[in-house]
């Protein structure tokens, strides 16, 4: 049986070794400044200036859930649309910005990895496999949930070292602009509400997922040991991007057993 590319390891090889392509600026930068250049790039991201938008944008999210909850085909498919312009408007917005230190700047290893989740999350609009996940998740649901509500709620201060769980955060911040916090949010609604699913889909998603989880533990918990809140806050992306992976992979090992 010929494979497809999440059958093959090189795949997800190249998609790890694309993570570490090295800034594009027009100011040029030692290597040794990678970190400081990617720093400035994601704080100032073109994404950030648009804050009008972010109450409209979650609260349509919300809207958008509670008629999935319905269970109507229109609202799937409105759903589908928007998460995938969400997704190619935050892989623009969020790799790309003038820097006050390096001009015009972007982060393509960021962009090329977002785009091939946009990618697959346009595929899984066209799903034709039964949702099986969602009937053998079990109470592990409610950790899941636990986890995306953190993630899409985000309640850390602007100085990055305080959590307010309040109304104006949860309604009116940046979180779902933010691919750190968007992917774990959609992976749970997709596992736990959608009744037909791309398992290769949600292996892509949930491996890229995965690589920038890490990448964050190091960064939030190692490199910069004083901002560790925000290593907290990307928590859910790890260890939902791990849940999806392995029960996607079981699922997806029981389905070739059965050919």
């Amino acid at each position: 049986m010929k494979k497809d590319l999440t059958s093959r390891k090189w795949f997800f090889a190249v998609l790890t070794v694309a993570l570490f392509i090295p800034p594009l600026t027009e100011t040029a930068y030692q290597s040794a400044d990678t970190n400081i250049v990617i720093s400035e790039v994601l704080y100032n991201a073109f994404v950030y200036q648009y804050s009008v938008v972010y109450s409209l944008i979650k609260i349509t999210f919300i809207g958008l859930c509670l008629g999935l909850q319905f269970k109507k085909a229109k609202v799937k498919e409105i759903f589908d649309y928007f998460i995938g312009l969400l997704m190619l408007l935050t892989t623009i917005g969020q790799n790309y910005a003038i820097t006050p230190t390096y001009g015009r700047a972007a982060i393509p290893g960021n962009a090329i990895l977002m785009l091939v989740v946009t990618a697959a999350w346009i595929l899984q609009m066209f799903s034709n496999q039964a949702n099986r996940i969602k009937g053998n998740v079990g109470k592990h649901k409610y950790w899941l949930v636990g986890l995306a509500l953190l993630a899409f709620w985000f309640p850390l201060d602007t100085t990055g070292s305080g959590l307010k769980f309040t109304l104006g955060e949860l309604f009116f911040n940046e979180s779902m602009v933010t691919f750190c916090m968007l992917i774990p949010v959609i992976l749970v609604v997709t596992i736990l509400v959608y009744d037909r699913i791309n398992l290769k889909s949600l292996k892509i998603i949930s491996f890229i997922g995965l690589l920038f989880g890490i990448l964050n533990m190091i960064t939030w918990f190692i490199l910069t040991r004083q901002l560790w809140l925000m290593g907290v806050m990307h928590l859910p992306l790890l260890l939902i991007s791990v849940y999806v992976f392995i029960i996607v992979n079981r699922e997806l090992g029981k389905t070739t057993a059965n050919i």
